[in-house]
């Protein structure tokens, strides 16, 4: 974690949104881990 992923040549954009909302999943996730 807190590393960044390399981007997919030619798909620049919709790489960016996938590992956006991949890292909101998993801060999503951590925060609900810690809460039970």
């Amino acid at each position: 974690m807190g590393e960044d992923i390399p981007n997919i040549s030619g798909a620049t954009l919709s790489c960016r949104n996938v590992v956006d909302g991949v890292r909101r999943l998993l801060v999503l996730h951590d925060l609900v881990l810690k809460n039970e």
